[in-house]
């Protein structure tokens, strides 16, 4: 066969190709390459997920604790000063102070005391110095803090019992009045359980609490002031009559207990004597504003004659007698005449 120089190369290649064709068909078909998406694609395809869409982790920092607060001082060390001479008695200088009426210097002294011994008593005397300078909540904490170490400390007891009554705490006036009867203090207990069911209004249990002081203590007159208080309260008159005018025998008349028999006087329909003792508590108490009211109340349904008699049963009230009836006391004076 004449061969031409262009077949000798060309006649291989198609040859090549057509077994290449062949061969390429006869091999089974396989799937186009999917081509992964990429990540800085600004505009992805459909359905492709690129890391625009999934969502930063946010960066916990790690916790800074706080440091914890000191510990607030504890009583002792807010109230204890350190002693600049040791040699000093200073709880003695405190009691000196207290007699003086020195209580700022008291309190000094006494909180001195406490910085080189702590000891129950010098707590009791430093919450009374406290209380006669008239702070009421650093006395109970002191007073408290003595009864807490001697439950026996009576005085410290019925101070802190006074206090938390001037600070309208009865139910703590009442808790600390029961301790002291428990403890033997019958008198004193007994006044102050009264003057705490009175501040709660409880007048009966304060009547009885009052006539077991009086049982005690029979010339006490604000056991029976407060006897004949409680019993207006509950419109017992004649028993607040009884009660109130035995003062008028005893040393310690105050103007608002002569205001109060004025008032029994008068819900007894007794003018005349209650203008009296109206009279009576304006001389005790000049300016007493509840017995000038009262006083008016009265004298707007006396007669001349009446004011008079009442000048003359005043007269009976500024001397002790015995009391049954102070107008007939007055009345037989003038018929003896």
């Amino acid at each position: 066969m004449k061969t031409h120089p262009l077949f000798d190369v060309a006649l291989p290649l198609v040859f090549a190709g057509a077994f290449t064709f062949a061969c390429t068909e006869s091999l089974p078909q396989q799937a186009p390459p999917v081509r992964a998406p990429t990540a800085t694609t600004d505009t992805p395809e459909a359905g492709v997920v690129t890391t625009d869409d999934i969502p930063a982790v946010a960066q916990v920092e790690p916790a800074v604790l706080d440091e914890a607060p000191p510990p607030p001082p504890t009583l002792r060390e807010r109230e204890a000063l350190v002693p600049a001479d040791p040699n000093v008695d200073h709880f003695a200088l405190g009691e000196q102070h207290l007699k003086d009426k020195k209580f700022d210097e008291a309190t000094a002294a006494f909180r001195t005391a406490l910085g080189a011994e702590d000891r129950p008593e010098i707590w009791a005397a430093l919450g009374t110095a406290y209380a006669k300078s008239g702070e009421r909540e650093r006395a109970i904490e002191c007073l408290e803090e003595a009864v807490s170490r001697d439950i026996d400390n009576v005085g410290a007891r019925a101070s802190l019992a006074r206090l938390y009554l001037d600070a309208g705490n009865a139910e703590e006036t009442i808790f600390h009045a029961q301790i002291m009867i428990k403890q033997g203090v019958n008198a004193q207990g007994h006044y102050l359980l009264g003057r705490g069911y009175m501040a709660q209004s409880m007048w009966k249990e304060s009547m009885e609490a009052m006539e077991k002081v009086i049982e005690l203590e029979p010339d006490n007159v604000y056991a029976h002031n407060n006897l004949g208080f409680a019993a207006l309260q509950i419109g017992d008159s004649l028993r607040a009559v009884d009660a109130l005018e035995t003062i008028l025998d005893l040393d310690g008349q105050k103007g608002y207990m002569m205001n109060n028999l004025g008032v029994a006087y008068e819900r007894q329909d007794r003018q005349v004597e209650a203008y009296a003792a109206f009279a009576r508590a304006l001389e005790l108490t000049p300016g007493y504003v509840k017995a000038t009211l009262n006083q008016g109340r009265v004298a707007a349904v006396l007669t001349a004659d009446e004011v008079e008699l009442a000048m003359d049963v005043l007269e009976d009230l500024k001397t002790p007698v015995a009391q049954t009836d102070v107008l007939a006391a007055s009345l037989n004076e003038d018929d003896g005449e």
